[in-house]
């Protein structure tokens, strides 16, 4: 039997190579072909799936390890992204801090806020540096757009900042186009400013700028930005109207100050 198999393969190899391409066992070949295709594309369907799935569950182990590594890189990635973002704007409020003119010539530390207690009893926050970078009680802190407080305590290492916006905290200012002086004080649950003890008859108008006064009792330098005119309301039965002011230092937003190494020159000097 096995003999005859050989001897029948060998007679059907030499007769397809000495066919031309048109013969008999073409012919036979070509309609195998037809038969057997319907069922090799049938039977493909059938166990391509289940050969997947094998190949799954044998690399299985591979396919976790390289989706940890994958998922790994792109927490990474991300990482990354949002430290870049932090660090350019970081680096973008210290440039502003450098950048605010008005205190320009005054000594001054730049510091990190690392705490903060707004509210409506206290609103206040913490900054890292203290006694050992010459901060006393009493000293302006401003960020790149203006007045934020003053320091009420200070540690070695720390020091509590007072807001603009407490209701305990007050600031002679004025209108910088008109020159019209007032008292910048806080809102109790609110985080504007009113503006008090204005000249009934003084030229005040909306989204007018309000900067520090300077004057000889004044806690502040002169010249810096406090705030925007918010509203102005007349009232005829009043003998002064309501001023509303706008900080121009976002207290939500608070990530470094600088600290004016400044001491309101004493009466009589």
């Amino acid at each position: 039997m096995l003999l005859l198999l050989v001897l029948t393969s060998i007679t059907i190899v030499t007769l397809d190579v000495r066919s031309p391409g048109g013969g008999v066992i073409e012919q036979v070949r070509s309609k195998a072909q037809d038969a057997i295709a319907p069922v090799e594309r049938a039977t493909d369907r059938v166990f391509t799936p289940v050969g997947n799935w094998f190949d799954g569950v044998t690399n299985s182990g591979d396919i976790k390890a390289e989706n940890k590594t994958l998922r790994r890189e792109l927490a990474q990635a991300r990482g990354e992204v949002r430290r870049n973002g932090i660090d350019a704007r970081e680096n973008a409020k210290l440039h502003k801090l450098l950048d605010l003119a008005s205190v320009a010539a005054i000594p001054s530390v730049a510091a990190r806020v690392v705490a903060t207690a707004s509210g409506n009893f206290e609103q206040t926050f913490e900054i890292d540096h203290g006694t050992t970078s010459r901060i006393g009680v009493g000293m302006a802190v401003v960020t790149g757009d203006g007045l934020i407080g003053r320091i009420v305590s200070v540690s070695r290492s720390s020091a509590k900042v007072l807001m603009i916006t407490d209701p305990s905290s007050a600031v002679s200012a004025k209108i910088d186009r008109s020159a019209a002086e007032g008292l910048a004080q806080g809102r109790a649950g609110r985080d504007t400013l009113s503006f008090s003890f204005v000249d009934p008859t003084a030229d005040v108008k909306a989204k007018d700028l309000v900067v520090t006064s300077g004057l000889a009792t004044s806690r502040f330098p002169p010249g810096i930005p406090v705030a925007t005119v918010l509203s102005v309301t007349k009232d005829p039965d009043k003998l002064l109207g309501d001023i509303v002011l706008k900080p121009v230092a976002d207290p939500d937003h608070l990530d470094f100050v600088k600290v004016l190494r400044w001491q309101p020159p004493k009466l009589g000097s």
